[in-house]
């Protein structure tokens, strides 16, 4: 799926923004596509577990495709930390009514956010794969703001929910960002190795070029996961 580049630098801007509701419901309603429903979720269908881990109540903040039934859904957590465990809690109560969903966490503050994808496997149990995209205060966005732009409807605005979910399954395929990684990785390395210059062989100049990409790896990613 290819997406403009205007579309990328947009979505960028507005991740970067991302410290309130009103940024959230500008990147789905104006620039992913999506129909805008803003309704909350109401608390006498949540269950005591769930109500224990979320400020308020979940909102339907928008949908998409045929009868509108692909949902996203954003909830603000009670802990300043995204907690996978609470996370797991509201999502497995609400997918018996929103099976064909997006969930959208933050933490109570709204500093840091996860957007998750639930993928069932291929096996015969069907289990349930939690995906997420991570944005927030220290988080390196390319890889967010990539892929989160290849969640725009404007294309297939009366796609059924079975297809807008395949295509929020592709976007959190991690396999594919990997190797899109490593492509760009070798590409890079390949081009940096050419432009070391000196009486050196070649496997010195290899040897160098690994620990200065190592060195510069330390530097740039720290401590975060990409999804």
């Amino acid at each position: 799926m290819a997406v403009a580049l205007e579309l990328q630098e947009s979505i960028k801007s507005s991740l970067h923004k991302l410290k309130n509701i009103e940024a959230l419901k500008k990147l789905f309603w104006s620039q992913l596509n999506y129909e805008r429903e803003n309704k909350e979720l109401s608390s006498r269908t949540l269950s005591d577990a769930v109500k224990g881990e979320v400020e308020g109540e979940p909102l339907l903040l928008a949908s998409g495709g045929a009868n509108k039934a692909f949902h996203v859904i954003y909830t603000r957590l009670k802990s300043e930390n995204l907690s996978r465990q609470s996370e797991r809690v509201v999502v497995n109560h609400l997918l018996q009514e929103h099976p064909y969903a997006l969930f959208v966490f933050s933490n109570n503050t709204q500093s840091r956010w996860h957007f998750l994808n639930v993928k069932y496997d291929s096996s015969p149990q069907k289990r349930r794969l939690f995906r997420r995209i991570t944005v927030g205060e220290g988080e390196q966005l390319r890889t967010a703001t990539e892929r989160i732009s290849l969640l725009d409807l404007e294309k297939i605005p009366n796609a059924s929910p079975l297809d807008i979910q395949a295509r929020h399954d592709e976007a959190f395929d991690v396999e594919a960002v990997t190797q899109e990684f490593f492509r760009e990785y070798r590409k890079t390395f390949e081009k940096v190795e050419s432009l070391i210059k000196g009486a050196i062989d070649s496997e010195t100049k290899r040897l160098f070029t690994q620990k200065l990409f190592n060195r510069l790896g330390q530097l740039a990613f720290p401590s975060s996961s990409l999804i």
